[in-house]
């Protein structure tokens, strides 16, 4: 089916956010302070949400992205009864009280309604990170704005995304050789790998070198190095007299490091890692040189052949990783929603709007008398459950509103329902609903099934 509504195409509340934070100890006393920041490793969260810690895990205002690469899980799970996550300005209580205070929820955090400072947050989560909620109370409160929409968790659409490049390989243009070796000859040919190569012959433990500089690439600051590798072409006539081959890389920043080569009898390329070596930084990469060595055996002699070393590298500039993974499965399986609640001892409250256009939410909210979304949600797909406290019959809110302030007249609603059978990823039955609102003053006042279709 085409779509039924029109991605409003939010941007996040900044461009990227750069600098990589650790996780807080949970330390001694009764609240844990998390800053603006990235947070990429979902293991150095778990532990303080799941049980062991049962604090209030206060997130300063500003914006927060959460791009988790950690090998393992890329799954934030918070699952503790008496921690409460609050995000934004605090409302009804004390951060500096010498002991917990009672904190209010919903209603922890200051809002657009409540007087300056009311300082507010932004979640954004990249690549296929992803949050649940299995006990614990979790209150977000968005940045006021008058002039954008107040957003307290962002997932990155693809349209949002920052993309991978790949620019040309990274030739030398000079060479020298370094003091104590022999040098190659032609040695112009070890500038490019073209298939001219040039030569070097020595023996009893010397060694064949060629100091290659010009390396260069102005990274933009805060990119991330996706890849980085050294690929030298060379052979060794007498692989049983060489002791070792290697490349040693000195950055622009940072120390140098040394890539082992294979010795190999025939004329290829020969790869070397260098973001697992520790060349992550991108100033890194902004001059580069490559001091090439192959070492004869005591008492054996060997001729080095070299045709050139390149680097190659890959960076992602500054901005944020559009979802991937199993958050994109459709249709919803169940089993992979951006954000996730469930459990009698769960509460989510986001004074905000969950914005996740190419994602799903599954929101449960049981024995809970709380609305779940304030300034409404954006999803792929909507999962909504809830068992409501019977202290708020006959008159729970409703899980999901918007803001009383805004346009004097609203469009009536038309709303797709399909009907799964009990296991299918197929539906039998569509139908189109409209509601008509009266311009908000009668929200629902008629129903109109404006059509149907059984599906075979």
């Amino acid at each position: 089916m085409p779509s039924q509504g029109v991605d409003p195409g939010y941007s996040p509340a900044v461009t990227s956010v750069t600098n990589v934070l650790t996780p807080p100890a949970c330390g001694s006393s009764w609240i844990v302070t998390f800053s603006p920041g990235q947070y990429n490793d979902a293991t150095l969260l778990n532990p303080l949400f799941g049980g062991a810690c049962s604090k209030v895990m206060r997130f300063l205002p500003g914006n927060y992205y959460f791009n988790f690469t950690n090998g393992g899980t890329h799954l934030w799970t918070i699952n503790d009864a008496n921690l409460n996550l609050i995000g934004g300005t605090p409302k009804g209580w004390d951060p500096t009280a010498a002991t917990k205070p009672a904190i209010p929820f919903p209603g922890g955090c200051k809002t657009d309604a409540d007087p300056a400072p009311n300082d507010g947050i932004q979640f954004i989560f990249g690549g296929d990170s992803r949050v649940t909620a299995g006990a614990g109370d979790f209150e977000l409160c968005a940045q006021p704005s008058t002039t954008r929409q107040e957003i307290a968790i962002y997932g990155v659409p693809a349209s949002g995304g920052a993309s991978p490049t790949t620019p040309p390989a990274l030739t030398s243009t000079a060479v020298s050789t370094p003091a104590g070796d022999t040098g190659f000859t032609p040695t112009a040919t070890v500038l490019a790998v073209d298939g001219s190569v040039g030569t070097a012959t020595t023996s009893n433990g010397g060694l064949a070198g060629a100091t290659l500089t010009g390396y260069g690439l102005a990274i933009p600051a805060g990119s991330t190095i996706n890849a980085a590798t050294l690929v030298a072409t060379h052979k060794e006539s007498l692989t049983g007299n060489t002791n070792f081959v290697q490349a040693v890389v000195t950055p622009a920043v940072g120390g140098a490091v040394t890539a082992s080569l294979n010795k190999q009898g025939a004329l290829s390329a020969d790869s070397a890692d260098l973001v697992a070596l520790g060349l992550t930084n991108p100033a890194a990469f902004a001059s580069l040189s490559v001091k090439y060595e192959a070492t004869a055996k005591s008492q054996k002699s060997i001729t080095d052949s070299l045709d050139g070393v390149v680097i190659n590298v890959t960076y992602t500039p500054p901005g944020f990783t559009a979802e991937s993974g199993c958050i994109l499965t459709h249709p919803y399986a169940g089993t992979c929603a951006l954000v996730t609640t469930s459990g009698a001892q769960t509460g989510l409250a986001l004074q905000g709007t969950l914005y996740a256009p190419a994602a799903a939410v599954d929101l449960a909210q049981t024995n809970r008398s709380n609305q779940v979304a304030g300034r409404g949600i954006i999803a792929r797909h909507i999962a909504l459950s809830v068992t409501p406290s019977t202290s708020c019959l006959p008159n729970c809110p409703a899980m999901v509103t918007l803001p009383a302030a805004g346009p004097t007249t609203y469009a009536d609603r038309t709303v797709l329902f399909s009907v799964y059978p009990n296991g299918s990823a197929n539906p039998s039955l569509r139908v189109t609903v409209t509601f008509q609102d009266g311009g908000g003053a009668t929200p629902g006042s008629a129903v109109t099934i404006t059509s149907w279709s059984v599906l075979h």
